[in-house]
């Protein structure tokens, strides 16, 4: 009797054992045609499947802008004032002039600070860079998340000590060199345009920013001249372009995403035995040892991550902002590592309204400079100042205008879509708030509705 019940059992744990590895060879199938369909959908629509496809190819010396910026850097940071680097006080100072959050003493103290020769020194390093052709500070990308950027903060800083400069010159009366910063300003944007990574182009899309309404303040008080202002338009056309951006989600699933899996696969065994999983994953990091549940993560990470890059690719207007995506629990890795696309491709819109918004007020600027008045419509501005009327991403129609005696206001409607009078959003209010994105000259708040 004991013999046939040992039997039996032995053969349910034998039958046990053989369902388990036949659902482990279905899962694992079926799992790895998921990464199959995922690369292929990859393929087909385009993206990149290296890395080597969406990095910067390297440059001789002599073309990189790059060693001139950080020798810019360099010489700032190596200079004091009092208890402080002289790039710091700069920075900061330079912050506070934007924000208008300044005293007189403070500002007579900057303008002095602004004086020392070490600035000015700085600056024309800058200046030679932007004459160089491109522009690569070295980066270690196959590290992967550990990969540094420090000058990713120090062009930020460049971008307002360049900016608080124009303004201070601007109050002087000093407008030929006003403008040069403010261009300048401006240009430092491009520094980073090819890196393929989100924190890169986020920067880029703040140095923008911090520009656009710099050159805002200016032209209300000076207009450019017809030199600088085709530069600033030709700068702000290139400046819309779509594809530095989509190539950065890419490159957040070549360089950091593929890092993050490829490390989990190679040294599963490592962190099993650390515990690493569970303390990153929890009850999970059990699952996640199987070979299948990690490929089933990875696969819906390719996924995730495509449809990212093609959203970025189109305008807001042609497919419309989606929430972010409920990732399935079992996709423990890519819950972690993912970012939040969506507030990403919020900001490149915004990015792209605003240099359009900002062409077409240079336009109308200029068109009051030659003219003695703001034209009735947009299209008087064709086809000399700035072609067709530019269209507002978040619709897909024209930006909208109006006029009054000695003023005008111009604008897209913004992430929702609706027309709110011209409204900007206030600093001091959430995302969610209704607001335009606009650029108005000797309008009231009234005036504008």
């Amino acid at each position: 009797m004991k013999k046939k019940t040992v039997l039996s059992l032995a053969r349910a744990t034998m039958a046990l054992a053989a369902i388990v590895i036949t659902v482990y060879v279905v899962l694992l199938a079926y799992s790895t045609s998921m990464v199959r369909r995922a690369r292929a959908a990859l393929a087909k629509e385009g993206r990149p499947l290296t890395a080597e496809e969406i990095l910067p190819p390297s440059v001789s010396g002599g073309e990189n802008a790059a060693p001139l910026y950080e020798s810019a850097f360099r010489l700032l940071e190596s200079q004091s004032v009092g208890d402080e680097t002289l790039l710091s006080v700069l920075a900061d100072a330079a912050y506070r002039i934007l924000e208008e959050n300044m005293s007189n003493h403070d500002i007579a103290r900057i303008h002095d600070v602004m004086e020392r020769p070490e600035v000015e020194q700085a600056v024309d390093l800058v200046r030679r860079a932007m004459e160089r052709p491109v522009c690569r500070f070295s980066v270690r990308w196959d590290q992967g998340p550990n990969a540094l950027l420090p000058h990713a903060n120090a062009m930020r800083q460049m971008t307002r000590i360049l900016g608080a400069r124009s303004l201070l010159n601007a109050e002087r009366g000093d407008f030929d060199s006003a403008w040069r910063d403010a261009e300048m300003a401006l240009r430092t944007a491009e520094a980073m345009r090819d890196e393929p990574i989100l924190i890169s182009q986020l920067v880029r899309i703040a140095q923008t920013r911090t520009a656009l309404e710099v050159i805002r303040k200016l032209a209300a008080v000076a207009p450019p001249n017809d030199a600088v202002a085709s530069r600033l338009m030709q700068l702000l056309a290139s400046l819309e372009e779509r594809r530095p951006f989509a190539r950065a989600v890419d490159g957040e699933r070549l360089l950091l995403g593929e890092w993050s899996f490829r490390l989990l696969e190679n040294d599963m065994a490592g962190y099993a035995q650390k515990d690493v999983l569970h303390s990153l994953f929890g009850t999970a990091g059990r699952l996640i040892r199987l070979k299948p549940v990690r490929r089933m993560d990875y696969a819906i990470y390719l996924n995730l991550v495509r449809h990212a890059a093609s959203r970025t690719e189109r305008a807001f207007h042609e497919m419309p902002q989606q929430d972010e995506p409920d990732i399935p629990r079992l996709a423990r890795l890519t819950r972690l590592i993912v970012p939040a696309f969506g507030g990403y491709r919020r900001s490149v819109e915004e990015h792209i309204a605003l240099t359009r918004v900002a062409r077409t007020g240079l336009a109308l600027i200029r068109h009051r400079a030659i003219h003695g008045s703001y034209p009735d419509t947009l299209e008087s501005l064709a086809p000399t100042l700035l072609g067709a009327p530019a269209e507002d991403p978040f619709t897909g129609r024209p930006l909208i205008y109006r006029r009054a005696d000695d003023g005008f206001v111009v604008y897209s409607v913004g992430p929702d879509g609706k027309d709110n009078g011209g409204a900007p959003r206030s600093r001091s209010v959430g995302r969610d708030v209704e607001y335009d994105l606009p650029w108005a000259v000797g309008l009231s708040a009234k005036d504008r509705s």
